[in-house]
């Protein structure tokens, strides 16, 4: 294991398996995971991203490389060693809409308990590529991490 993403102190798989999620697969620099509910995936994700934020405060100079986190509730399916679901498809796709250090995920959660330190924005329903129906999409972000980006 090398780099941020992978590295026990700060990355991304430390924080996933502190909250019960579970390591599908870690091609190049993204990490394929699940969990059980949704509130332990956006957990996991706030830590990271705040773990990864706290590495680059303490990097002199401040080290390269953010996150781009999507998040997606649905059924994944395993054939052999590949996954499949819309909801791999829909996490790609917010994914690919956050800016470095931003969490996107799809649907509306009711009663979500949100980590203190993270702001959530309601983008309203997005039309995805290779996605049938629009998504609603949120945007989190640290309160932290927005100030360090906007520096």
């Amino acid at each position: 294991m090398d780099g941020p993403v992978r590295s026990n102190d700060l990355g991304g798989v430390a924080c996933i398996r502190q909250r019960g999620g579970a390591i599908l697969q870690t091609p190049g620099d993204f990490i394929l995971s699940t969990f059980e509910n949704f509130e332990d995936a956006l957990r996991a994700a706030a830590t990271g991203q705040d773990n990864l934020l706290r590495h680059h405060q303490l990097s002199a100079p401040p080290s390269a490389g953010h996150w781009k986190i999507g998040i997606a509730y649905g059924d994944v399916y395993a054939i052999d060693d590949d996954y499949f679901g819309n909801a791999i498809n829909v996490a790609a796709r917010l994914q690919a809409m956050a800016a470095p250090g931003e969490i996107y995920y799809a649907d509306g959660f009711e009663d979500l308990i949100t980590p203190e330190n993270l702001i959530i924005e309601d983008l309203g329903s997005k039309k995805l590529k290779n996605i049938d129906q629009p998504v609603p999409v949120h945007r989190g972000v640290l309160t932290a991490y927005e100030a360090y980006m906007s520096a």
